[in-house]
């Protein structure tokens, strides 16, 4: 079995995209994957400090300690941003490879996770419906893990450990208006919001009017309106480590509803494609626990902090 090439995308955090380099290492499928790892630039203005933790991220990807037998370093001299960072190093990846298994560098991986995803790419490849692969699952306190597969379908995406396509990819459309017109002319707009408790129609308008610019949400949009599935370990292949305030779009030290339970490896299993909504609702009542508001807020965060 070839093995799907894996995309590592790096800026600034030396301490983190180390600890993702270890993690990746220690799958044994990694030695014979292909292994891009794009490294973005500095932004106009930099300051010494910031010169010097890019420097030293890349001196860190550079150690042929963390090399798979095919590695290859893409540096930018220019800031493209995390968005554009993405959506041009996944395209340059997966029109050479076919396949892309993507990781940001935060994105800390089990032992299993190449295994599932390889897997996975190679058991829905040509099933046209399935565009997307999610290592990711968040836990939620309030709701136990009831689903009797290792894996399951939903049409909400994560992007903290993912995998496609090359057919799935160029049914990408990074054209922001254009996603909401749709979204609104198909009646899917609630569909990507789950009922209302995530925030996916607001994160493009604030996307159209500059306010964020990001990559994920368009390929979300993308999905739902070509109808695509994703498919979902049940039990998290990965942890987010950077939700601590130090990297673009993370959060801070104080609450972090997204840590998860990771577990070593999971076998996959074919999956009925007409059942999605397991998967929907779980995640809708992880954002309502998530987007809750005032008093009930405070007291999950002080729960939180004090007592987990």
């Amino acid at each position: 079995m070839s093995y799907s090439p894996i995309i590592l995308f790096v800026y600034n955090r030396a301490w983190h995209s180390e600890q993702v380099l270890k993690a990746i290492n220690n799958n044994p499928e990694f030695k014979n994957s292909p292994f891009y790892i794009f490294c973005d630039g500095p932004k106009n203005g930099a300051t010494q400090e910031e010169l010097n933790n890019i420097k030293e991220t890349r001196d860190i990807v550079k150690n042929t300690q963390y090399w798979s037998d095919y590695t290859e370093i893409i540096e930018s001299e220019e800031n493209k941003g995390l968005a554009d960072s993405i959506i041009n190093g996944v395209t340059h990846v997966i029109q050479k490879h076919g396949t892309a298994i993507i990781l940001e560098d935060d994105i800390v991986t089990s032992k299993g996770f190449l295994k599932y995803m390889n897997e996975a790419l190679e058991m829905y490849k040509n099933n046209d419906k399935v565009m997307h692969i999610n290592a990711y699952l968040p836990k939620s306190p309030f709701q136990k893990n009831k689903f009797e597969t290792t894996s399951f379908f939903s049409t909400h995406m994560s992007c903290w450990g993912w995998a496609t396509w090359e057919s799935c990819w160029n049914k990408f459309n990074a054209n922001t208006e254009e996603l909401l017109e749709l979204l609104k002319s198909k009646n899917l707009e609630n569909a990507i919001d789950l009922d209302g408790y995530f925030y996916g129609t607001q994160q493009l308008n604030q996307n159209l009017d500059g306010t964020i610019k990001t990559w994920a949400i368009k390929w979300s949009a993308s999905i739902l309106l070509q109808k695509g599935l994703c498919v979902n370990a049940s039990k998290s292949l990965v942890n987010n480590i950077g939700m601590d305030g130090s990297g673009v779009n993370s959060g801070n030290l104080f609450w972090n509803p997204f840590k998860t339970e990771v577990v070593e490896g999971i076998d996959l299993s074919l999956l009925d494609e007409k059942n999605c909504k397991e998967g929907n609702d779980y995640f809708m009542k992880f954002y309502k626990y998530v987007n809750v508001k005032g008093i009930k807020r405070r007291i999950i965060k002080f729960y939180f902090y004090f007592f987990k």
